[in-house]
């Protein structure tokens, strides 16, 4: 039996996924999120509301472990990645919580700090520098999600952000060690990861997404979100359709959004002179838009592909075609 399966709590949807060994997704479920929000410190009826569907969920699809790999929602958290001089572990720990103590807005007592090193030069030559990918998490915000889980019945593994479990879970498609912008358009932010294979260099987080983009169209056309929703997925930005309204009505929002992305662009070119990125790797609920795909393209100038998490792991032809909603939890429930 697995030792754990991913827990992914999203502001519009709750995704649960268990993988046998890496390579065969064992079971999958995904419900609506009823109280609309991703973080767990919520008044008690909201957060037993949540409870309850991971309960449902974790019935339906047979998983019998408790012990869980959740991710928190980046917002939440303060990430970053720090160059620093090639240096032993110890210096390494004084270095990263003197460079928190700058950005962070809370007492280093007051939270809680992890990191890896993702890019180490082999020999030190020259002025060669070491990449470390560092988070940290208030305590408060970690404390809340272990009680909220131990209410649930669940045991944490492991709880870490949201990059990592994204990029982990769409390394198979992009292990070709090009340079990508992994654009994940959820329901309430969108992240910007940039990758080189298994490599983070920066990441960027927006609340430019798929509800902004209802409630666009609701007070536009002046009609109930639930209809709103329903052009959007009809629709989409396709220029083609409904005489282009949907498309002009939302012309502003995407524009906004690829400023944004045209940003990430230029701190990369700027720290790395010598690459570029080659593609935008497109999932989250946002790939399922009508048009969008296109759109971007023509905005960003860059090439724009859907990305595809399941690759070689064995799944369901119906999972593998929403396999663009379960990157991030496809990334918990694979092993570290």
């Amino acid at each position: 039996m697995p030792a754990y399966f991913g827990l992914d709590i999203g502001s519009s949807s709750i995704k649960i996924l268990e993988l046998k060994g890496d390579k065969k997704v064992e079971s999958v479920g995904m419900a609506v999120n009823p109280v609309g929000r991703s973080d767990v410190d919520l008044p008690g009826e909201q957060r037993a509301k949540i409870s309850e569907v991971i309960k449902g969920l974790l019935k339906e699809s047979g998983i019998k472990t408790r012990s869980v790999v959740l991710s928190i929602p980046e917002a939440l958290v303060f990430s970053r990645i720090l160059k620093l001089p090639i240096m032993s572990t110890p210096e390494l720990a004084s270095a990263i919580k003197w460079e928190l103590d700058q950005v962070v807005p809370f007492p280093p007592n007051e939270i809680e700090v992890s990191w890896v090193v993702i890019d180490k030069p082999k020999k030190k030559v020259g002025n060669e520098k070491m990449k470390v990918f560092v988070v940290a998490v208030p305590k408060k915000v970690m404390e809340s999600y272990v009680k909220f889980l131990t209410l649930t019945g669940l045991e944490p593994e492991r709880i870490e952000n949201e990059v990592l479990s994204l990029v982990r879970g769409l390394s198979s498609f992009t292990n070709d060690n090009k340079v990508s912008l992994i654009l994940d358009v959820g329901a309430s932010t969108t992240k910007m990861v940039l990758v080189e294979g298994s490599e983070i260099h920066m990441s960027h987080i927006v609340p430019l997404a798929g509800m902004a983009m209802t409630r666009m169209i609701s007070e536009t056309f002046k009609i109930p979100i639930n209809q709103a929703e329903e052009y959007k997925r009809t629709y989409g930005v396709d220029k083609q359709q409904v005489e282009g309204k949907i498309y002009n009505t939302l012309n502003g929002l995407i524009d906004s959004l690829v400023v944004e992305i045209k940003k990430v662009v230029a701190n990369f070119s700027n720290m790395e002179k010598d690459k570029r990125i080659e593609k935008i790797v497109l999932v989250g609920g946002g790939a399922f838009l009508k048009g969008f795909t296109s759109v971007l393209v023509e905005k960003t100038g860059l090439d724009v592909v859907i990305g595809e998490p399941f690759g070689p792991v064995e799944v369901t032809e119906k999972i593998k075609a929403s396999g663009v909603l379960y990157a991030t939890t496809l990334g918990l429930a694979i092993s570290e």
